[in-house]
């Protein structure tokens, strides 16, 4: 069953690239426009974190830190390459500042899946 997490990081990793992928991408709202944009890294690495860590737990037996680092890690990873990514789309440009809101979700997704006991059952503690 742990291929319907990492299909689902697949998924989710392409639509994140293909959204990316867009074109100066603008709902027209102004300044809700900047948040919603903000709001929308936040949680595109979260839930990438999330089925990486959902990935991890299903596939390998290791600990809860571990599988933290190395799920954060990788969605760190990707979110820095979809910022360079970026650099080569029309009216986009990679931005440091999107990077650090992207890791923010992905420690909030971490500190979610933590507190809400989505590691349990593991044979190892962290």
């Amino acid at each position: 069953m742990a291929w319907v997490y990492w299909f689902a990081a697949i998924f989710w990793a392409r639509l994140i690239y293909f959204f990316s992928s867009i074109p100066g991408i603008s709902t027209g709202l102004g300044f809700w426009d900047f948040i919603l944009r903000k709001c929308a890294h936040m949680f595109e690495f979260a839930y990438l974190c999330i089925l990486l860590v959902l990935g991890l737990r299903k596939t390998f037996d290791i600990s809860h830190s571990k599988t933290f680092f190395l799920a954060g890690f990788a969605s760190l990873l990707y979110a820095a390459s979809d910022e360079f990514h970026q650099t080569f789309v029309a009216n986009r440009d990679g931005n440091l500042g999107d990077i650090l809101i992207d890791s923010a979700g992905i420690l909030i997704a971490i500190l979610f899946i933590e507190k809400g006991g989505l590691c349990e059952g593991s044979s190892q503690e962290t």
